[in-house]
């Protein structure tokens, strides 16, 4: 009986065991299942981001290049009230000599409380390296207070004929307006955010949120220990250097620290253009 009983309890242990090894792996099977798809649905939101990202910056660029070129020719501001009324999305337009200082400006903007960009340390940055490139520069986002709106300055140089820079375009694009389809149609819910980082100074250009956006979001640069362990576990997950992830244009999803110590999974891609990592 004693025998017996032994037997029923080691075969009782073997299955109990086996149930639970059994468990384990579906347990395992499943939850590798699920971080596989939230995986692939983060690669699939940065690409969606991606490709809206530079479909809406592409579009104000060809604005702000036909804007300065009409403004250098015409020397008539009227026009940028007509395109604001227009462009809803758009805050205000301003037309500064290569000094910094504003010629032509939209009626609804103040050149009083901000007559010269290079003068304040918030635009100084952004508007001298604008004077450097062809392309359109984004620049410090900030709050516009009279509005209660966050925007970001965009600016693009305007030529001569004879290839000499004779001043910067630039306007205001509203958030709320211009992002809007981010948090309303490119999300994966509360749980998700996507983030527009500067590659220039590691300022978040833009964060997506269904909730009140913190002010100091976009006061000072993310941490720097928190960009380089992500792109340190990219470039080992990946076998790649930092500067091949900017010219392959790829997405790479990796798990890795949050700036408060969690490990989180995200997906990124970095836009050359208009240098940016976009960050889901």
């Amino acid at each position: 009986m004693a025998a017996l009983q032994k037997n029923i309890w080691t075969i009782f242990y073997i299955l109990l065991a086996s149930a639970l090894l059994f468990l384990g792996i579906v347990s395992y099977i499943q939850l590798n299942s699920i971080h596989q798809k939230y995986e692939i649905d983060q690669i699939n939101l940065v690409k969606l981001v991606s490709n809206a990202t530079d479909s809406l910056f592409l579009t104000q660029e060809m604005m702000l290049n036909l804007l300065g070129n009409q403004i250098v020719k015409e020397k008539d501001p009227s026009i940028l009230d007509d395109l604001r009324a227009l462009n809803p999305s758009v805050v205000s337009f301003g037309f500064t000599d290569s000094e910094g200082t504003y010629l032509y400006a939209s009626s609804n903007f103040d050149k009083s409380k901000r007559p010269n960009l290079r003068a304040e340390a918030v635009t100084r940055d952004s508007f001298d390296y604008t004077l450097t490139q062809k392309k359109m520069v984004l620049g410090r986002t900030y709050f516009i207070a009279g509005r209660g709106r966050w925007g970001i300055p965009i600016r693009k140089t305007a030529f001569d004929s004879s290839g000499q820079a004779i001043g910067v375009m630039t306007a205001g694009i509203g958030i709320e307006g211009a992002f809007k389809i981010y948090t309303e149609n490119l999300s994966l819910g509360d749980y998700n955010t996507v983030t527009l980082i500067r590659d220039r100074d590691h300022f978040v250009q833009f964060q997506s949120s269904n909730h009140e956006i913190a002010k100091n979001l976009y006061e000072a640069p993310l941490p720097n220990s928190f960009l380089q362990t992500m792109f340190n576990d990219i470039s080992h997950k990946y076998t790649i250097s930092l500067e091949e992830m900017k010219q392959k244009g790829e997405i790479y999803a990796v798990e890795t620290s949050s700036i408060d110590g969690k490990r989180i999974q995200i997906a990124l891609k970095y836009d050359p253009r208009y240098e940016l990592w976009i960050l889901s």
